[in-house]
């Protein structure tokens, strides 16, 4: 059965299908959303709360576009929610240097140090 006669079944009531869609794009949707946050637990929770946004905004869908781009959509939006909400804190990277013998070498580390974190800053 193709994808988009699963999404209009469910679409028209007949719920139980929509566990063929999760079947098909659960790990697609769990590794697009562990590259974004990075965090396998967060990972997992985010996944579920989209699949059930996407189970109750299915009537929203319409089969103008792709499934796969309104899917993904909501993917990447449910990713950005969770890092704005939970606004990940950057501490500072400490570089130790214990070899004196080449103080050039350490200035440089702290200068590189401080432009990442300056640049760690700017991120949303």
């Amino acid at each position: 059965m193709e994808m988009d006669e699963v999404i209009a079944r469910v679409k028209n009531g007949e719920d139980h299908y929509f566990a063929h869609v999760i079947k098909h794009y659960e790990q697609k949707v769990f590794n697009t959303v562990i590259r974004i946050v990075r965090n396998r637990t967060v990972a997992e929770d985010i996944v579920q709360d989209i699949f059930i946004k996407v189970y109750y905004n299915l009537h929203k869908y319409e089969n103008t576009g792709s499934f796969n781009a309104w899917l993904y959509r909501i993917v990447v939006n449910n990713c950005f929610d969770h890092l704005r909400k939970h606004k990940y804190q950057t501490t500072p990277i400490d570089i130790e240097v214990t070899d004196s013998r080449y103080p050039e070498k350490i200035v440089l580390l702290r200068e590189k140090n401080e432009q990442l974190e300056q640049l760690l800053q700017q991120l949303d």
